[in-house]
């Protein structure tokens, strides 16, 4: 699965959810402009934490920046997208 290259405004970057589960709790948790060090080759990237004890459903999610939810480098999650208890993931 490719995910956009995020633009400059990346700092903006909100994240709208609705969380049917009372123990899974994601939040953002690191933002890097342009990459770190090699990380990512030089890209954006953001790294969202399930800092939960149950496993968060991503479904209803929409990852943006200041452009909206509607902009065409935001990032809707499907159903099949998880984020195990204490797990993270990169994009």
């Amino acid at each position: 699965m490719a995910f956009p290259r995020w633009n400059h405004s990346i700092l903006w970057m909100i994240l709208i959810a609705t969380v049917y589960q009372s123990k899974a709790s994601v939040v953002i948790n690191e933002v890097a402009y342009s990459g770190g060090g090699s990380a990512c080759d030089g890209s954006d990237w953001v790294e969202l934490l399930n800092n939960g004890t149950e496993t968060a459903f991503l479904a209803e999610y929409v990852l943006h920046d200041d452009k909206g939810p509607g902009d065409s480098d935001s990032r809707a999650f499907d159903n099949a997208t998880t984020i195990g208890a204490g797990e993270h993931l990169v994009l």
